[in-house]
């Protein structure tokens, strides 16, 4: 007998105000192919059979959310973030757990956390990291191989690294719901950067989906226009 598809919620950190992008609107609510980045980063998760809805985690004063109409059937919900990311998440997976009021239901609930600037998500690459990630134990995360040489400089030293231990993470990153909650209540959520590191401090460690570069996150003006490339190109 086949199994019933797996439950998932998006959950979408947009709190930033994107100070390195350097524009008066926040990054996530630039225009790109005549929609904000957030539509497309959020649309493309909306996309798939097993995403039941999204939680937006923004800023409480943001005077831009309203404005963007994602025009879905499933339900998107709105509550405030934190001055970090992690807070973000972590008040995201708070809201979602109110909504789940059996305590086995929300032990079972998977979570898929993405970047509210990362619009260039493939359909194909969302739902590998998916599969991956109901079908292991911990979860899985988006990443991208490094492919150039990479240098450590210390203390007037330089150190060549092996790259093929390295990558750079990307999102979405799709854990269980407690224990993602488990992992940022336990971490210092000013420094930690991403969900994967959370579980890592419980000793836990989840599996690495190859991903592309068109999966970029919008970081500085120039990557607008390669994401709009990604996406006009389809990829």
């Amino acid at each position: 007998m086949i199994g019933a598809a797996p439950s998932v919620w998006a959950i979408i950190p947009a709190a930033g105000i994107g100070a390195r992008f350097g524009a008066s609107t926040p990054k996530q609510y630039m225009e790109l192919l005549g929609k904000s980045v957030l539509w497309h980063s959020v649309h493309r998760l909306l996309e798939h059979p097993w995403i039941c809805g999204a939680v937006i985690a923004t800023a409480a004063d943001d005077p831009y959310f309203h404005s963007v109409r994602f025009n879905s059937e499933k339900p998107i919900f709105r509550c405030t973030g934190g001055a970090s990311r992690a807070e973000s998440v972590l008040s995201a997976l708070q809201y979602l757990a109110g909504r789940h009021p059996e305590p086995e239901q929300w032990a079972a609930q998977w979570v898929a956390v993405h970047d509210a600037a990362r619009p260039g998500l493939s359909a194909a690459q969302l739902d590998a990291v998916l599969q991956a990630a109901t079908q292991d134990s911990v979860g899985a995360l988006l990443v991208q191989p490094l492919r150039d040489t990479i240098k450590r400089s210390s203390d007037g030293g330089l150190q060549t690294l092996d790259r093929r231990e390295l990558y750079a993470a990307q999102t979405p990153q799709v854990f269980r719901a407690e224990v993602l909650c488990a992992g940022l209540e336990i971490c210092d959520r000013n420094l930690v950067t991403d969900e994967a590191q959370a579980i890592e401090l419980l000793g836990l460690v989840p599996k690495l989906v190859e991903g592309g570069p068109n999966n970029l996150k919008i970081t500085e003006p120039v990557d607008l226009a390669v994401a709009g490339f990604y996406l006009s190109a389809g990829s």
